[in-house]
Order: C-alpha cells, then sequence, then structure tokens
C-alpha cells in the first residue's frame, strides 16, 4: 500500500510534537549532577544540535563551543549528556591516565552498529570487557599474517601496485581520477589481507566499496544523533530509511564475500588469510565462543575492513591532493626517495631514514583530520575530573577536529606544512614532543585504533612507490581541486570524513 505524502508529513508532525514533549519533560525531571563541564544552556541549543546533525555541520558547531568553553563543553540535549574534550592534554589525561582511563574505556553500539547487527560483537563499538582484550590481542595476531604468510602477502600486495602502475601507465599524462585508483587499490590489499588471494571477479572489491560507504554515512556522529532522537524516520520514506535499506542490503553481499564464501573452502591448519586464521582460532581452547557464534568473526571482519579501510583511504588520498597542490613538496619527497631508495623496492625499514616523508604523513593526518569526533566513550559512573563531573553515562567525543585546527597550537591551520613535524636539522620530532603529542588522529588511551601503525605502514608504501615512479602534475584540462578540507560537501561527509573528488596527471620521473 502506496505511504501518501500527508501521512508522512502527519508521522513528521506527530513525531516532532513527541519529542518535543519528551525533552520538554527530560528538562524538567533531569537528575544531572551539580559542577558539570561549562556548555551552553540555553533552550535553543537543542535545535541547534538537532539541525547541525542533521545537515552534517556538528563538528563545526562543537567548535563554535570549544573556543567559547575552552577545554571541555558539556550538552544536555533531548536527554542526552554530551562531553566535547577540546584540547589534545585534557584528551590524554581523562582517556590514558591510570586514574580515569578504564572508567571511559567503554563504549555503546551506535544506531549503524545496531542496524547492521553487530551486537556490540565487534572491535569498535563493543564493551570494554575479557573478550574485547581477547579480541584486540587477536587483532594484533592475525594483522602480523602467519610464518611465511608475512611474504606471501607482501608479495601479493607488490603485484598489487604493479598492477596499479599499469592501470596508471594507460593514462599517462591525461587527467586522471587518482583517488578512486588508490582507493581501489587499497581495497583490493584488504581482499587480499582477509581471503588469502587476489580477486578473481573485477567487480568483488565493489562490493567492499558498496558496504564501506554505506556504514560511514550511516555512522557518523551527526546521523547518530538523529536515528537516536527520531528513529521512527528509519520507517518513513527518505534518506534515512533509503541509507538503512542500503547498508543492510551491502552487509548480505560482504559477509558472504568475507566469511561465508571463504568458509566453505576453509582447510584446519592451512590458513590463506585473516578470515581461514580467525576459524582456526575459533577451534581452540579459549575461543570456543568465535564457534558457537560465528557473528563474532564477521563483526571483528567487518571492524577491520570498514573501520581500517575507511581511515587510509581518507588519509591517503586526501595526502596526494595535497602534494598535487603543494609540488614543493613532491620535489623533497622525491629528494629523499633518490638519496634512501634509489632503484629499490621501497620497504618499510627505509621509513626511519626519511624524515620529510614520514612527516608529510603526519601533516596530512592533522589537516585532513579524518574522523572530526571521535572516541564514542562512556562514562560508567560520576567522575571527579578537573575539580568538575563527567556524569554517568555520558557519552564522550574528542574533538580532534578543533584541536588539530586551532590558530593557538598551528600557525596558519588550513595550510599543508610537513615541516610542522620537523626539527631545525630536518630529524622528525620525537613521539613525546608536545606538537607530537598534539596529534591524536587514531584515537587514544584503551581504546585507540589497534590498526594505526598498520595504516601508517600502506601509507608510507604507497607514497614512495608512486612519487618514486611519477611526477605528480595538476590537470590539463579542468580547474585543480583546492587542498581545503574546511568543506561542507555531501562529498566528504561520514564518520570518516572522504576526500574530494580530484583529478591530476601523472608523468614518468626523468630522475636525474
Amino acid at each position: 500500500m502506496e505511504v501518501t505524502s500527508a501521512s508522512v508529513l502527519n508521522s513528521l508532525i506527530v513525531g516532532v510534537l513527541l519529542l518535543f514533549g519528551l525533552y520538554f519533560l527530560s528538562w524538567i525531571f533531569r537528575r544531572s549532577p551539580k559542577n558539570v563541564p561549562p556548555g551552553p544552556r540555553e533552550w535553543g541549543t537543542n535545535w541547534k544540535i538537532l539541525k547541525a546533525s542533521w545537515n552534517g555541520t556538528l563538528p563545526k558547531l562543537a567548535s563554535e563551543w570549544a573556543l567559547k568553553y575552552k577545554d571541555i563543553t558539556f550538552v544536555y540535549s533531548f536527554g542526552l549528556q554530551l562531553v566535547f574534550l577540546n584540547s589534545a592534554e585534557i584528551t590524554r589525561k581523562l582517556l590514558t591516565s591510570n586514574k580515569y582511563k578504564f572508567l571511559v574505556a567503554d563504549r555503546s553500539p551506535n544506531a549503524a552498529a545496531r542496524i547492521i547487527e553487530l551486537n556490540g560483537k565487534d572491535l569498535v563499538f563493543s564493551k570494554f570487557d575479557g573478550k574485547f582484550n581477547i579480541k584486540r590481542r587477536l587483532f594484533y595476531s592475525v594483522i602480523g599474517l602467519y610464518g611465511d604468510g608475512v611474504a606471501k602477502f607482501e608479495d601479493m600486495v607488490w603485484r598489487e601496485i604493479e598492477r596499479m602502475f599499469m592501470e596508471i601507465d594507460v593514462r599517462e599524462g591525461k587527467d586522471t581520477d587518482l583517488s578512486s585508483i588508490l582507493t581501489r587499490s587499497l581495497k583490493i590489499i584488504l581482499y587480499i589481507l582477509v581471503r588469502g588471494e587476489g580477486p578473481i571477479d573485477p567487480k568483488e572489491p565493489e562490493i567492499l566499496e558498496e558496504y564501506d560507504m554505506a556504514v560511514n554515512k550511516l555512522a557518523q556522529a551527526d546521523v547518530d544523533f538523529v536515528l537516536d532522537n527520531l528513529p521512527f524516520l528509519t520507517q518513513i520514506p527518505g534518506k534515512f530509511k533509503r541509507a538503512v535499506t542500503h547498508v543492510k542490503e551491502a552487509k548480505k553481499q560482504a559477509d558472504e564475500l568475507l566469511f561465508y564464501g571463504p568458509k566453505r573452502t576453509h582447510k584446519p591448519g592451512e590458513p590463506r588469510g585473516i578470515t581461514d586464521l580467525l576459524l582456526d582460532f575459533a577451534r581452540q581452547p579459549g575461543y570456543e565462543w568465535m564457534k558457537t557464534d560465528e557473528q563474532h568473526i564477521i563483526a571483528f571482519l567487518t571492524s577491520l575492513v570498514v573501520a581500517g579501510n575507511l581511515t587510509t583511504r581518507s588519509s591517503l588520498t586526501g595526502i596526494f591532493l595535497c602534494l598535487v597542490n603543494y609540488p614543493e613538496v613532491i620535489r623533497t619527497i622525491q629528494g629523499e626517495i633518490d638519496n634512501v631508495i634509489g632503484s629499490e623496492r621501497p620497504k618499510l625499514e627505509h621509513r626511519s631514514k626519511m624524515p620529510y616523508t614520514e612527516a608529510t604523513i603526519l601533516e596530512g593526518l592533522r589537516l585532513i583530520s579524518p574522523v572530526p569526533l571521535n572516541a564514542f566513550r562512556r562514562a560508567s559512573e560520576d567522575i571527579d575530573f578537573e575539580g568538575m563531573v563527567i556524569p554517568k553515562n555520558a557519552l564522550i567525543l574528542i574533538n580532534s577536529w578543533h584541536f588539530l585546527h586551532d590558530e593557538n597550537k598551528w600557525e596558519d591551520p588550513w595550510a599543508f606544512n610537513p615541516k610542522r613535524f620537523l626539527d631545525d636539522q630536518g630529524n622528525l620530532l620525537p613521539i613525546d614532543h608536545p606538537r607530537r603529542k598534539d596529534l591524536i588522529a587514531f584515537g587514544v588511551g584503551a581504546r585507540a585504533c589497534p590498526g594505526e601503525m598498520f595504516s601508517r605502514s600502506r601509507m608510507f608504501l604507497f607514497i614512495t612507490s608512486i612519487l618514486q615512479r611519477y611526477d605528480l602534475l595538476p590537470p590539463a584540462n579542468e580547474s585543480l581541486t583546492s587542498a581545503d578540507f574546511n568543506i561542507h560537501s555531501e562529498n566528504v561527509l561520514g564518520l570518516v570524513r572522504q576526500t574530494p573528488p580530484f583529478k591530476c596527471r601523472l608523468v614518468r620521473r626523468q630522475r636525474h
């Protein structure tokens, strides 16, 4: 039976009225502790946050509050207590100190995690308990693969990079969508990591791409806030219902590709990739829960493929957009490549001798800020902190979008300048340097992203292998896309912000 526009409008009106009534009651009877951190208290705050959540500008609104309320902003909205951490110092103090870190280590599944039925079994949105710690150790174990599997994996990765070079060579000198080439190559490498072999059907990586982007749109803090407060919108024809339908359909195909397909040909003790390794672990004492409930394995793979890939892809494509806009950075990196690597295949052991290239990756992470509002931690009890009280069950968000672009911390914060992370002698700043400690791009503490080093190592290999072989030039037949990440566009929105589409030309280097 068709849903008429009138009935949709009536449902929306009823929903808004109910929401207003619930808010009014919660505003009257709310029981927040005294002495909570400063923040907006006026009535209009709720509609500001709802509007920002609806149109994808919540990080911008949170930055405006940070300028006014300094290190911490507390917002009480529609029964939800939000705590924004607006500086790296205060973030590290709350999330990494022994006094507090386990009080803020829990996460509750967000709307996207509930909709795709991860049910707290993944690595991203789950409770911080004994099973989570087992899964985290398992992640480090399988991401390093196994014995001879390491060499096998690296060999397959380089075969994929060579395939990528062939694709680039066909378009040499022509305006090329480099971001789509990089995205596909990263997806194929993840496919290899999970299944232990490259795709036979060239369309298979697109299934993972479809799933990634569907989850990313649904999981952003803005959409999550709307769906938590207006869940009926997923039942009414419109963008939210389309998003939910899309992600469920994409999940079915991704689960088949990542888990059910490999499981049918799995041979115990002969692992090809991470799926086989997890199936082998499920047969060992202490891991029976993975065999009893295979959704644990599926959720684990989802965490790896979606969360891990989205951040790497956002950062890598963003760095290449910066490189095209800053040719002097390209020349400096190529100088390091010629002096350190020469004509060899780039290897991870080259990183320690290439400080400018490493600084370029760090500066890219700062400027791009792939996850502008991250952490999604829950306070397990009322926490006395900095002379204030963070209430029990408050949702804690790291406002990295603000402090990674804070003019008081970074001179000309929207410019791309790798030298920020080098000392006067051109050496990479040590990890305990204040500027390095200000760079929180993958989270910190008990729930920091376990895939950070793997992600950064992939970025290094892609940047050095491409710039060893090619010069990057602006497009010839259209305008160069600016490396401006302070933009609001449907193309970039998501839990992990994506890079705006851009084109450039790649020309074989004539090395001297």
